[in-house]
């Protein structure tokens, strides 16, 4: 998942998983060669990017059950709320994923969020 991009350049964002990787490696005393997708699991932590993803879905579901701030309101549109006529999916739970054209827009909140829920 590449979120963080658009926030920060790439190249900083793979410094920061590959320096995870490395204090990771580290807290278990592993050779450098071990993968660290399963000394995350021992740790019981998440990985960076895991992290982008699980705070996007707590925003979403934080708007769903509109617990965020009156700023947020318009953060995500439900499908029936989309279009003036009627469609098939018809969800309380689903939200409308915006329509974007560039690659910035495809890393915005308001897509990524709705990507991750």
């Amino acid at each position: 998942m590449d979120w963080l991009s658009g926030v920060m350049p790439l190249k900083h964002h793979s410094k920061i998983i590959i320096l995870q990787n490395e204090i990771v490696r580290l807290m278990t005393y592993s050779d450098q060669r071990t993968p660290a997708s399963g000394l995350y699991k021992s740790l019981q932590i998440l990985a960076l990017d895991n992290m982008i993803k699980l705070t996007l879905i707590i925003i979403a579901h934080s708007f769903h059950h509109k617990t965020l701030p009156k700023f947020f309101d318009n953060l995500y549109k439900y499908p029936e709320t989309s279009h003036s006529y009627s469609i098939r999916i018809r969800s309380n739970q689903n939200f409308f994923k915006p329509s974007v054209s560039t690659n910035i827009g495809k890393k915005s909140i308001h897509y990524r969020g709705v990507e991750a829920w």
